[in-house]
């Protein structure tokens, strides 16, 4: 069965859309990892149909337009998130997560938001290369709000995942 991913996107004709791009595809190019788009997963692991999916996405696109803000660049121990830049717990994001997640009647674990920035089987001295690349690129302090959600299918390989629906966030509620 396919499984999707709902997504908080940045603009993406706009300057944090394109600067996080090019990070990822510059350590991508370095590091020969996968390139994908920037994005903060909302809610991930969606089994179902697409086009239910997509109806519900569609509904909870009318939520507060949450900021995106970027506290840090971290490693962990997963193919996904090798390396991250933590958003920040605002009020409107969990929102938006919660709101989401019982949409969809998702379960999911503790909800950690964050930017991937590398996905990837790395060694310590990669990861620690990486991190320097990375912190030096400048993408903590950054904030942005999120533009769009979009639902991506997101299994297999990654060069292979489709975003299946987009629907932008209403305008001027970003906090």
């Amino acid at each position: 069965m396919p499984v999707y991913s709902l997504w908080l996107v940045p603009e993406r004709d706009g300057p944090a859309f394109a600067a996080l791009a090019e990070l990822i595809r510059d350590l991508s190019r370095q590091f020969d990892t996968p390139v994908f788009d920037p994005h903060v997963t909302l809610v991930g692991g969606l089994e179902g149909d697409a086009a239910a999916l997509a109806a519900t996405a569609k509904d909870v696109a009318g939520i507060e337009r949450p900021q995106i803000e970027l506290t840090e660049i971290v490693s962990r121990d997963s193919y996904f998130q090798r390396l991250v830049a933590v958003a920040a717990s605002t009020p409107p994001l969990l929102r938006a997560h919660a709101l989401a997640r019982a949409a969809l009647g998702a379960e999911t674990a503790a909800y950690w938001p964050h930017l991937s920035l590398a996905y990837g089987e790395l060694d310590a001295a990669q990861i620690r290369r990486l991190l320097v690349i990375a912190t030096a690129a400048g993408p903590v302090g950054a904030h942005f709000p999120a533009a769009a959600l979009e639902l991506w299918r997101t299994d297999g390989a990654v060069s292979g995942w489709a975003c299946t629906a987009s629907f932008p966030l209403p305008p001027g509620r970003a906090r």
